[in-house]
């Protein structure tokens, strides 16, 4: 049996640990505000602050004052979602796609549009929230 030298072995070494390590290391929880009053789709990194489309562990506020639709547009999956601000009115639209969340809550000028697609998980209606369930038309 033919053993490699030491410095030959350690750029294998490398690649396994760098596998190892990205592959277990998880993203930690972030808390992403949509900031585009103009509304869009979910899946939109520039819609959000910071850039990047909420993951699994993250918590979502669509809670910026202005009256604007958020799209789903994708399946998604999220810790939490927090819908309603101070003013104007935040609608979530959800037509095809299913959001999954341990906690939403729709509160205050927050409107949850369901056209089609899914909700999965925990849903809170606060005082001024506003769950609509639209049937499509014949």
């Amino acid at each position: 049996m033919k053993l490699l030298s030491p410095l030959k072995r350690l750029p294998l070494f490398a690649t396994l640990l760098a596998t190892v390590w990205l592959g277990s290391t998880a993203l930690p929880a972030a808390t992403l505000t949509w900031t585009n009053t103009l509304g869009g789709n979910w899946n939109f990194a520039a819609n959000w602050s910071p850039n990047a489309v909420p993951g699994a562990a993250d918590t979502v506020n669509v809670t910026t004052p202005g009256t604007y639709t958020v799209t789903l547009n994708a399946d998604v999956t999220v810790a939490a979602v927090n819908l309603g601000a101070a003013s104007g009115q935040q609608t979530l639209a959800i037509s095809a796609n299913t959001l999954t969340s341990a906690a939403a809550v729709a509160g205050a000028n927050g409107v949850l549009r369901m056209s089609g697609g899914g909700l999965a998980g925990k849903l809170t209606v606060q005082a001024g929230g506003v769950l609509n369930f639209l049937t499509p038309a014949n």
